[in-house]
Parts: structure tokens; C-alpha cells; sequence
């Protein structure tokens, strides 16, 4: 019996000094201002943690902006499905795309308006249109190209016209 309890003792010593050595350790690292380059400075981890909170905003931002340009390109597919189809007008088709523009916060107005010229914004969409068309001939040769001659003959008459 005094064999263990001398053991529990002798441990509990040591238990202490190992105790006793690293708070003596933390505060001589606190008082010789050893936490920061430790890596424990208090300002630093908040500093991160606020930048942390930054990127997930800007993250949630960037995932809403990719939503929103995913579904101006998926609009403007079914539009000119529509138009292929015979179901919309190179007008209708054009006050689409503008709509779907108009939703997308980041559009980038002044790359489309030196993208597809003309006087109006009206005649600026149905350029666009007609460029989209064209991108869809590689896909459908015979019947696209020839939509596509006839409405551009339709927006030079509108143009001619007005």
C-alpha cells in the first residue's frame, strides 16, 4: 500500500511541475509580448475572421451574379429556339433579349452597344438576335441560314423605313 500511494504522490508531483512549468511558460510569453509572433495574437485572429466573413459575403455575391448571367444566356436560348421555330418575330425576339438584359445586374451595356450598332436600342437587340442565329447555323446549317437572310432583308426594310 505505501508502494502505490508513494507512486500517486510522485505522480501527482509531476503532474504539478509539468502544470506549474507551462503556465509559468504562457505568462512569460504573454509578458514579453511572444504571442504574436507565436501566432497567438488576439487582433490577428479577428482580423481573419472578419476577412473570412468577407470572402463567404463576396462568394455569395459572385454565385448570385453567375446565377443571373447563366440565366440571361439560358433566356436567350429559349428565345432563339422560339425564333427558329417560327413562335416569335426578330421584334419580338429582340424586346425579349433586351428584357433578359435588363434582368442581368453586371450587363455589360457599353461592350453590347459597341458590339451591335444602330440607332436604337430596339435595332441594337435584333442585331444581337441575328448574331445569336448566326452562332446557331453551326448547328442547324440550311434553314437557319435562310431565316437569317430574310430577317435581316425585314430589319433593313424596318431601318429604310423609319
Amino acid at each position: 500500500m505505501k508502494a502505490t500511494s508513494k507512486m500517486r504522490l510522485s505522480f501527482l508531483s509531476w503532474i504539478g511541475v509539468f502544470l506549474a512549468f507551462g503556465l509559468g511558460t504562457l505568462m512569460f510569453t504573454y509578458f514579453f509580448g511572444l504571442t504574436k509572433a507565436l501566432g497567438f495574437d488576439r487582433e490577428d485572429i479577428y482580423s481573419q475572421l472578419a476577412r473570412m466573413d468577407a470572402e463567404r459575403t463576396r462568394t455569395r455575391d459572385l454565385r448570385t451574379r453567375d446565377r443571373a448571367f447563366l440565366e440571361n444566356i439560358e433566356g436567350k436560348k429559349h428565345v432563339i429556339q422560339a425564333v427558329i421555330d417560327g413562335r416569335l418575330t426578330l421584334r419580338e425576339a429582340a424586346a425579349q433579349f433586351q428584357t433578359l438584359n435588363l434582368l442581368c445586374p453586371e450587363y455589360d451595356w457599353e461592350g453590347f452597344r459597341s458590339a451591335f450598332p444602330g440607332r436604337t436600342e430596339e435595332e441594337r437587340h435584333c442585331r444581337q438576335v441575328l448574331s445569336c442565329l448566326r452562332i446557331e447555323v453551326g448547328n442547324n446549317s440550311g434553314l437557319v441560314a435562310s431565316l437569317i437572310a430574310r430577317l435581316e432583308l425585314e430589319l433593313d426594310h424596318d431601318i429604310i423605313r423609319s
